[in-house]
Order: C-alpha cells, then structure tokens, then sequence
C-alpha cells in the first residue's frame, strides 16, 4: 500500500517503487491529496459493492437498484431482508415450497419494491429523492417483517410438534388423542391435568433456550457455576412443587395440574432471571 503520509520523504534506493496507480496518477499530473481522495473514494465503492443483497458493481442496475446501493441504510435494510429470505427459502419442506417463495420475492421486487422509483406525489421537486427513500423503508421493513412473522410461526409449529411428542411419550396416549383433549381442557380432571402437562413442557422449552442463550455469552468458569446453579435449581423446585401439589391436593385427583402449574411457573420465572443476569455474581 501507497504510504501517503510519509510521500514527501526521499525514497532510498531500497525503497518500494511507486504503483502503478500512482505511477498513472502523477503521470497525468495529479497532487497526493487528490490521489488520496480517488483512493478513498475506490474502496468506498468496493465496500458498498457487497453491502446490498445484489451486485452494486453490476452495469444494468435497475434505478430502484442504484439508490439502494448509495445509501447505507437501505443497503443494510437490503441485507437484512436477503438474510431472511435465505433462512426462508433454507425451510422450505418441498420443492414446490421454495419455486412459490421465489415468485413471490420476484413479484415483490417487480411490484413492491422496484415501484417506489417511480414513486411521485405533488410536492418540491428536491422532496422526490426523499420520499422514494421512504418508500423503500416502508416496502423493506413489511417485508422483513412478513418473513419474520412466517418464521415465528413455523418455529411455533415445531414447539408444538415436540410438546404432543413428548406429552404422547408421558401419557402413553396418541398424539391424535392429546389432539382431542387439549381442544377442551377444561372438559374434565383428565383434560386439565394433560393440558397442564404442555404448559410446564413449553415452560422447560423456554428455560432450556435462555440457558443456553445466556452460556453462549459467559467465560467458560462462569458457564460451569451457572450449570451446576442450574441443576440444584432444578432438583430443589421440582421437589418443592411436588410436595406442595402433595399437600394442597391430599393426593387427589389434582395433584398432577398442581404440581405442573407451579413447576410452569417457576420455570418461566427461572427464564426470566437468567436472561437478566450480568456476571457471575449473581448466579445461584
């Protein structure tokens, strides 16, 4: 690399020879400072090539195209949507799910997006730029949250998917079966006891993901103390809850939705705490 800075200074034999950027630029009579400037300029344009979720060095950019490669913000808004559309696309179950998913981005790009160039309302001339901006920070941020929704619920789906297998596995009942039962939980003791069972379940799955959430960001000596934390934890509260269910119940009929609500309960609050938890000091 050309060193700018230190460019009045006398070259020793030994020294590097110009480049031929420089070379050229001299040649044509060109100051360092502007041979810095078009320096600058040049890797500005290389880091902005790869910032949207298309080529910005490619010659038939669309107008919609070239506005979103020179403004930052709808680059990264352009990212962020290219991410969520891979992690989509990276979902879908068959071959007929992912050839419905790209029409449908194709039509969004030709429809939505590549629409707000052509974007005009009575207003100053210099506004224009403006408001295709805003327009396209509207259309990205719909559709991020369009796939974001899509995701959330395919993530919900798989839950519930593991929550009937495993409720099937403990209760020794089909999964169709545990179907028909959570659709009227309140319809008797049974029903109650069995739906019960899920919301401890869901309870144990939202734990499970901020413990491990929160052992990803901590040094590994902390890692060890909140996981031996953890298991005493977790011995202690599901003995507390049976003998509390045990003695509120007197071994009735009631014992299991008992137990199950206050092992829900104390789960989602055990989330809570180790979301929220800082360093190491805190964990017990």
């Amino acid at each position: 690399m050309v060193d700018f800075v230190r460019e009045s200074a006398p070259r020793s034999r030994h020294s590097q020879a110009p480049s031929n950027f420089e070379f050229q630029c001299r040649k044509n009579g060109a100051s360092m400072k502007q041979i810095t400037w078009v320096a600058l300029a040049w890797l500005a344009l290389v880091a902005t090539a790869s910032a949207a979720g298309f080529d910005c060095r490619s010659k038939s950019l669309s107008s919609t195209e070239e506005m979103i490669c020179s403004d930052p913000d709808l680059s990264r808004l352009d990212d962020e949507l290219n991410s969520s559309f891979k992690l989509a696309l990276s979902e879908s179950k068959t071959e007929q799910e992912k050839k419905i998913l790209l029409d449908e981005q194709r039509q969004w790009i030709t429809q939505v997006r590549d629409k707000c160039s052509e974007y005009s309302e009575p207003g100053p001339v210099y506004m224009e730029y403006s408001r295709k901006v805003s327009c396209l920070t509207q259309a990205y941020g719909s559709r991020n949250g369009e796939f974001q929704i899509s995701y959330e619920k395919a993530r919900q789906e798989r839950m519930l998917k593991y929550e009937l297998a495993e409720l099937s596995r403990r209760s020794s009942r089909t999964i169709e079966e545990i179907k028909e039962v959570l659709s009227n939980c309140d319809e008797s003791q049974l029903n109650i006891n069995v739906c019960s069972v899920l919301y401890s379940i869901d309870a144990e799955l939202a734990l499970e993901s901020a413990l491990a959430e929160k052992l990803e960001s901590l040094p590994p000596n902390c890692r060890d103390k909140l996981q031996a934390a953890q298991a005493k934890w977790k011995e202690d509260t599901y003995s507390k809850c049976a003998k509390g269910a045990d003695e509120a119940g007197e071994g009735g009929s009631m014992y299991a939705s008992l137990a199950n609500m206050c092992v829900e309960s104390s789960l989602r609050s055990r989330a809570a705490k180790i979301r929220s938890l800082k360093s190491c000091d805190h964990l017990h």
